[in-house]
């Protein structure tokens, strides 16, 4: 927590980027949230909503009461297998600062970053892969759009954000690979993390969050320890 808190003394935008799915990393940022005032942070960006449920969070952290049923059903519009309550709580955790801040003081917001795919496109296996349902499913909709959202609701208005999402849409600096059948393709310039970098530099920074990484035989390969396990090792043995 301290150290995440730290990287806000000289960025604009911190990203957290998680593999998914690790109970941990949404418990992380549930605990960040009521610290974040302590830095002068007041919005936490989510890959996991849709821009277009922006109306229902909005009115999630404002009630008076906490909606529960809304929290799921923002948290399942975004991806309908995405019922985790660890990252359904992230909510109630931003909810929960704003009833302790006093009349007139700054509430905690969450901005929604996902896009809006229209999931029935997909009706079996086979169109999940199939560039043409794909397309349908995204329909023209990308990662400049996320970063529409952080540029124009927080750095135009001088303010800092974090912002939390898959470490594959997080990269700043970094230009993710494209490998098939082991032979080098092209770099991915155009994530989410990319365009705030391209926009606002090292005002902008990634922190990847500890977990397995996909293995180097391909993502249909069980997933690795990073380093071949001796980051884990050493931490063990400290």
């Amino acid at each position: 927590i301290e150290y995440v808190l730290g990287k806000f003394a000289d960025h604009d935008v911190v990203i957290l980027g998680e593999m998914h799915r690790a109970k941990q990393d949404p418990l992380l940022v549930q605990q960040l949230i009521p610290r974040l005032p302590e830095v002068g942070v007041y919005t936490l960006c989510t890959e996991f909503a849709r821009r277009v449920d922006q109306p229902l969070i909005d009115s999630l952290l404002s009630g008076a009461e906490y909606d529960q049923k809304l929290a799921e059903a923002i948290t399942l519009y975004q991806f309908p297998h995405w019922g985790y309550v660890e990252y359904v709580d992230i909510y109630e955790a931003a909810w929960q600062y704003n009833q302790t801040g006093s009349e007139g003081s700054r509430p905690f917001h969450i901005l929604a970053l996902g896009n809006a795919p229209e999931w029935w496109h997909v009706k079996t296996r086979e169109d999940r892969d199939d560039p043409a349902v794909r397309r349908k499913v995204w329909h023209g909709e990308t990662e400049a759009d996320w970063s529409n959202v952080v540029l124009d609701s927080v750095i135009a208005k001088g303010d800092k954000a974090l912002c939390y999402c898959g470490i594959h849409h997080g990269f700043t600096e970094y230009r993710q690979p494209v490998v098939v059948d082991g032979e080098f393709v092209r770099y991915v310039e155009d994530r989410f993390g990319n365009h705030i970098y391209n926009a606002i530099g090292k005002r902008a920074i990634t922190i990847y969050l500890h977990n397995t990484w996909a293995s180097v035989g391909g993502y249909d390969k069980p997933s690795t320890y990073p380093a071949d396990g001796y980051i884990d090792a050493l931490m063990a043995a400290l």
